[in-house]
């Protein structure tokens, strides 16, 4: 039997298929109290971009961080506290490049950001990054006020663990059913068989 084709060996890839696709869509930055950063994002470089957008979803309101609508103001309904503090890293945006710098940088700033855009016959705006703002306390020890990578290391390691659980399990009963092999009463008949 083919090693994927077990159903333990296929469920273990299959999860680990799915921690491989999470780390490649999902950026972790880390910067300093009052510095500047660029969150990166890149859209085809030949597309015709209609809209583009950076979110932070985790915000109370429906503001966004920095929006892009051709012939309209980049602030309208922008959150208050992002207003001034953003910009385009290049306000030409060659070669797709919708990376923008974020200013003097707070605490309060660290969350996850998404950079939606939207390009001409391409239907509705998709997600192109995300990116995980870790802006560390300088009143902490370590320089990280934020437990998101070990959260994050936590949750892989429970999702490893349980798909071996589960694999052990399943290993367990099929060695079980193997090995109990006839019923008493088949012993009994084929002694019975055998001494005729």
């Amino acid at each position: 039997m083919s090693t994927l084709t077990s159903a333990p060996h296929f469920l273990a890839f299959l999860i680990s298929l799915w921690i491989l696709s999470l780390a490649a869509d999902h950026h972790e930055v880390i910067v300093k109290d009052g510095e500047d950063v660029t969150l990166h994002c890149q859209a085809p470089r030949d597309a015709q971009i209609n809209m583009f957008e950076w979110i932070r979803p985790d915000l109370e309101s429906d503001g966004y961080i920095f929006r892009f609508i051709p012939e309209e103001s980049t602030t309208v309904n922008q959150h208050s506290s992002y207003r001034g503090r953003v910009e385009l890293r290049d306000p030409d945006m060659k070669d797709g490049d919708l990376s923008v710098v974020l200013k003097d940088v707070s605490v309060s700033d660290t969350g996850t950001y998404r950079c939606r855009v939207g390009i001409s016959g391409g239907g509705k705006p998709k997600v192109y990054s995300t990116i995980q703002l870790i802006v560390s306390d300088p009143g902490s020890e370590d320089g990280n006020s934020s437990p998101v990578g070990l959260l994050v290391g936590l949750a892989a390691v429970g999702l490893v663990l349980g798909a071996v659980a589960v694999a052990g399990f399943l290993k367990y009963k099929r060695c079980k059913n193997k090995r109990s092999g006839p019923s008493a009463a088949d012993d009994d008949k084929a002694s019975a068989v055998q001494f005729i």
